[in-house]
C-alpha cells in the first residue's frame, strides 16, 4: 500500500477516535448515545450505620427520566428483578441488595445475614435506599432525574417503602406495592393509611392475586381505607384519585408477577407512572 494512502487512513482513524472520545454517553446535550444503558453499573457504598451495600443501576435510554428503585422480597436479592428494555425506555432502574441479602452481607467488617435476627434487620434499612439515591445523584445526576422517584416494594418490602416515604418523602412521586402484606409486626394497612393522610400524599399502585392469602386480607383493608377517604371528601386529593388496586387471577406473589404476567407487567406500571407524572401514555 502506498505510504500516502497509509497515512491518510491513519489520520482518518484518529479523527474518528477523537470524535468518539468527545461524546459522553451520559451527556444530555448529546443525543447520540452508545449502548451503555444496556449494561447495568454496579454500585457499592457505605451507610452511616456501618453496612456495605451493593446495587445495580441500569440507565434509561433517555436523559432526565425518573428513577425506579426496586426493593426485593425477604430471602431474595437484586438478581430477582428483571430490568426490561421497555422499562429503560421510560426510566432508569436501581435494584438494591438490602442489608443482610445478596452481596450486602458486610456490617462493620463482619458478615451478617437477615437470618441472624429473622428479618428484623430490614427496619433499620432506610439508609440503604437514601444513600443509594445519593450515589445515583452524585454519579449520574446529569442523566437521571433524582427529583422524580418511584419506589417498588415486593411482599415483605411493601411496608418498608411506605414507611420510607413517611420518613423521607422528598422526590418520591409514587409507590408500587406488589403483594403487600404484614411483616414482622409491621402493619401494611396502617402504613398505607398514614401515607394517604400525609401532608403531601403520593399515589399507590397495589397488586395482589386472588389465590395469595398472605396479602388478600391486607389489600382489602388498604382498599377499604382508600374508599372511605374517596367517599368522605368532596375534593379528593390527586394522590387518592390516582391510587389503584389490581387483583390478578392465580396465586402469584411479589416479583414473580414480572415473570408470570409479562403481558401486563411492567407495561401497566409504566402507564401508571406516566399518568402520575402527567405524561401521555
Amino acid at each position: 500500500m502506498p505510504r500516502t494512502r497509509t497515512w491518510t487512513l491513519i489520520a482518518l482513524l484518529a479523527a474518528i477516535l477523537t470524535h468518539a472520545s468527545c461524546e459522553d454517553p451520559r451527556d444530555p446535550a448529546s443525543r447520540s448515545r452508545d449502548q451503555s444503558h444496556a449494561y447495568p453499573r454496579e454500585l457499592r457504598y457505605e451507610t452511616a450505620d456501618g453496612w456495605t451495600i451493593h446495587a445495580s443501576l441500569s440507565l434509561s435510554t433517555r436523559a432526565q427520566r425518573p428513577l425506579l428503585i426496586d426493593i426485593h422480597m425477604l430471602q431474595a436479592d437484586r438478581t430477582y428483578y428483571p430490568v426490561r428494555p421497555q422499562t429503560l425506555e421510560f426510566c432508569s432502574v436501581l435494584v438494591i441488595d438490602m442489608r443482610g441479602h445478596g452481596d450486602s452481607l458486610s456490617y462493620r467488617g463482619q458478615t451478617r445475614s437477615w437470618e441472624s435476627n429473622e428479618g428484623n434487620i430490614y427496619w433499620g434499612s432506610f439508609e440503604d435506599i437514601r444513600e443509594g439515591i445519593r450515589q445515583v445523584e452524585r454519579l449520574h445526576g446529569d442523566w437521571i432525574d433524582t427529583g422524580s422517584i418511584f419506589l417498588e416494594g415486593n411482599s415483605y418490602s411493601c411496608v418498608l417503602i411506605l414507611q420510607y416515604f413517611l420518613a423521607a418523602p422528598a422526590g418520591v412521586k409514587g409507590l408500587i406495592c406488589m403483594s403487600p402484606g404484614d411483616s414482622y409486626g409491621q402493619g401494611v394497612a396502617g402504613a398505607f393509611a398514614a401515607v394517604l393522610d400525609a401532608a403531601s400524599p403520593v399515589p399507590v399502585y397495589a397488586v395482589c392475586s386472588k389465590g395469595d392469602y398472605y396479602c388478600n386480607g391486607q389489600v382489602a383493608l388498604m382498599e377499604g381505607a382508600w374508599r372511605a377517604r374517596m367517599q368522605g371528601t368532596l375534593s379528593p386529593s390527586r394522590a387518592l384519585q390516582l391510587t389503584r388496586f389490581v387483583m390478578e387471577e392465580g396465586r402469584v406473589h411479589g416479583t414473580h408477577f414480572l415473570y408470570t404476567h409479562p403481558h401486563r407487567y411492567p407495561g401497566a406500571l409504566i402507564s401508571w407512572m406516566r399518568l402520575v407524572l402527567g405524561e401521555p401514555d
